[in-house]
């Protein structure tokens, strides 16, 4: 039997925690493991016989309490007796970091560690030159090389101007920037295969930051018919 849920969520639903079959586990994985603070750690161990986690540390921290709000805390209480008593600053500091990392970047003894080091999703550019700062162990896949597939990264440099559609907007665009999508948007349509069209405008996902972006792009597309009803979602 496989049981699916959130740390607290699971354990704070009545259903769940009277029923024989939650009782205990033969494995408990824990996903997202990286954003756990020590008591969300701590809950799933007690139900099972092994436990697993999989996370990356280098990514968002657990949900506990930023630099500012330990200052605050501090400053609220002052150096009494109660707050001495209760925590010190650095007890206070390790609760933004979570066990997962702590333990993973230890040498602790009767942990089995292991790093899923090769980026089978990543055009090979993005592996050497983005991800490999943060995780220099990671390879990219042997079987993908940028020679092979240069058309599917380009990198722009758009000198354009960002700028508030109205006096009163808030949001921003940039048409420069809009020029360059349509061309790789142009780009990539003229591509065939034999014979036929390698894309179909359904297949392009554009991405932007900003609703006034998204407005502007839209309206460009709509006027060379490119955009569908069905694609114009936000």
């Amino acid at each position: 039997m496989i049981v699916l849920g959130t740390i607290n969520g699971f354990f704070t639903d009545k259903e769940a925690r009277h029923s024989a079959l939650c009782k205990a586990f033969d494995l408990v994985l824990m996903e997202e493991a990286g954003r756990a603070t020590l008591a969300e750690t701590l809950l799933p161990i007690k139900p099972t016989k092994r436990f697993a986690q999989i996370g990356d540390q280098q990514q968002l921290p657990p949900f506990g309490l930023s630099e500012e709000e330990v200052d605050q805390v501090f400053e609220e209480l002052g150096d009494t007796e109660l707050r001495r008593a209760l925590f010190s600053r650095a007890h206070m500091e390790a609760m933004r970091v979570s066990p997962f990392e702590s333990v993973f970047e230890s040498d602790l003894p009767g942990f089995s560690r292991f790093r899923l080091d090769v980026n089978r999703r990543s055009h090979p550019w993005l592996v050497d030159n983005v991800v490999k700062p943060w995780y220099p162990f990671v390879k990219h896949d042997p079987l993908r090389s940028a020679e092979r597939e240069p058309d599917l990264l380009q990198l722009h440099d758009v000198q354009g101007v960002e700028a508030h559609p109205s006096p009163a907007g808030t949001s921003w665009r940039n048409l420069k920037e809009v020029e360059v999508v349509l061309q790789d948007i142009d780009r990539v349509l003229a591509q065939e295969q034999d014979g036929q069209p390698r894309f179909e405008p359904d297949d392009i996902n554009v991405i932007t930051f900003y609703q006034a972006q998204v407005d502007a792009i839209k309206a460009a597309l709509r006027a060379r018919a490119i955009l569908h009803e069905a694609s114009q979602a936000p």
